[in-house]
């Protein structure tokens, strides 16, 4: 059975890919790749397209991201990738 698109868990070339590019702190993961507008950005990654980091930590261990949802972070931290910092709004 094929995982519904944009369910990214298991997916070991993201993660290869993703995991390198995070700084874990005691309270937020900071994504320290590439940003949009720079340092105070959203991280973003290449994965089936130019995509915000947030939102592959949520897929990567959450599963898709439902359509008409986005994505909160509860620290307010735009780069910060921690899975448990992620809540769908």
């Amino acid at each position: 059975m094929s995982r519904p698109r944009g369910d990214l868990r298991g997916d070991a070339t993201v993660a290869a890919e993703f995991w390198p590019r995070v700084r874990k702190t005691h309270w937020c993961w900071q994504w320290v790749g590439p940003r949009s507008h720079g340092a105070v950005g959203y991280g973003l990654i290449q994965v089936r397209g130019n995509t915000g980091a947030h939102r592959v930590a949520y897929a990567m261990t959450n599963g898709a991201i439902p359509a008409g949802l986005v994505l909160r972070h509860r620290c307010d931290n735009p780069s910060c990738v921690r899975p448990s910092h992620l809540i769908l709004g």
